[in-house]
């Protein structure tokens, strides 16, 4: 979940100001895929304030978040928890989304992306799914299974704890501007800018370039389910599903009108394009890679080249060590008083020629 524009919890320990009343502490909690990052983003830009998202509770360092922060996490609300979040100040606020676009978002989500943080592995994973269609016996396992009634329960959870304020991503995506401002209202503080420029900011192509991430901001359209599930999947989802969310007035009923082969179609061209996209990259990558490979190829061969001509100047100088060894051989047994006095009659014999001269012809008469 953390990602490199928010994976902010400070390095080096930080002095923040004093809470200010117009600036409160906020903990989005819900399911992955209900639109909490989006929200998490809103209300950082409401009230120009650090936000911040995590794994498990004890990634975040507690005693060094700002006086005032949005947090985000997919957590249960086990008494730990909660009692870090009462003790710390934090308004509380529940994500829900309908669990079939929540399921469908997985399953397009974990074609691109590790999930397997969520919960931190609890029920399993999203392995079943990697690759799967929404009309697939391999989805429609997982969105009975304990995997995906684990993920779901976070939201239903927290949903009606008490002060909290409750979020349908399906009303902060019809009305974002006014969703935005209830929201404002239940937590408190005063906007540092007006929320329709807010909403303009957190469009879902600005979200995408924010994140560097093409695929964690999908299609972000309510109801996109009826276009991939037939009457049939969603007779069979629901009939494990409805009863849990009895209480939050979804519609389950599929677009009668939906044939397997246009659910399936539909599915395909929702996810060529990404993976499209996906594709050019890896050949690109793959590209990038051969050159590289050709580049280390050729680096080497001047290299060996290079460390053949340092080994056979290497031996040349090793040679010419030798033959001076063996020229300086006689005068090794010469003391330090005899190598002082050949020094001064070298010197002598330089700066006076005569003197080298004479020395000569004592030498030949000697002989």
């Amino acid at each position: 979940m953390t990602n490199s524009a928010t994976n902010g919890l400070i390095d080096q320990p930080t002095v923040f100001p004093v809470r200010l009343p117009d600036a409160p502490r906020i903990a989005i909690l819900g399911s992955p895929r209900c639109g909490n990052t989006w929200l998490r983003r809103l209300l950082s830009h409401v009230y120009a304030i650090p936000d911040f998202c995590e794994h498990c509770p004890d990634d975040f360092c507690w005693d060094r978040l700002p006086s005032a922060c949005v947090l985000q996490i997919h957590w249960h609300p086990v008494e730990s928890f909660i009692r870090r979040l009462e003790e710390n100040g934090f308004h509380i606020v529940v994500m829900s989304r309908h669990p079939f676009d929540v399921l469908i978002s997985i399953l397009h989500f974990s074609l691109h992306d590790q999930t397997g943080r969520w919960l931190e592995g609890a029920e399993g994973n999203e392995r079943s799914i990697y690759g799967a269609m929404p009309r697939s016996t391999a989805f429609l396992e997982y969105a009975v299974g304990n995997r995906a009634a684990a993920l779901l329960s976070v939201s239903l959870a927290w949903w009606n704890s008490l002060g909290c304020t409750q979020v349908f991503y399906e009303a902060l995506n019809r009305d974002p501007v006014g969703e935005l401002q209830r929201i404002v209202d239940e937590c408190g503080g005063r906007p540092r800018k007006s929320l329709e420029e807010i909403v303009v900011e957190n469009s879902i192509p600005k979200l995408r370039a924010w994140s560097q991430n093409q695929h964690h901001f999908w299609m972000g359209r309510p109801g996109l389910w009826k276009c991939l599930l037939t009457s049939e999947e969603t007779i069979e989802i629901a009939e494990v599903l409805k009863p849990r969310f009895c209480d939050f007035n979804y519609d389950w009923d599929a677009d009668s009108r939906l044939n397997a082969s246009q659910a399936d179609a539909n599915w395909i061209k929702l996810v060529w394009v990404n993976l499209a996209e996906d594709l050019q990259v890896l050949r690109t990558t793959k590209r990038d890679l051969e050159n590289i490979k050709k580049q280390a190829e050729t680096n080497q061969r001047v290299l060996e080249q290079d460390l053949g001509r340092l080994k056979n100047e290497l031996a040349s100088t090793i040679d010419a060590l030798k033959m001076t060894r063996k020229q300086l051989a006689p005068f090794l047994q010469l003391g330090p008083v005899s190598l002082g006095m050949a020094f001064k009659m070298r010197s002598l014999s330089l700066r006076y020629p005569w003197f080298s001269n004479m020395l000569k012809y004592l030498v030949r008469r000697q002989k």
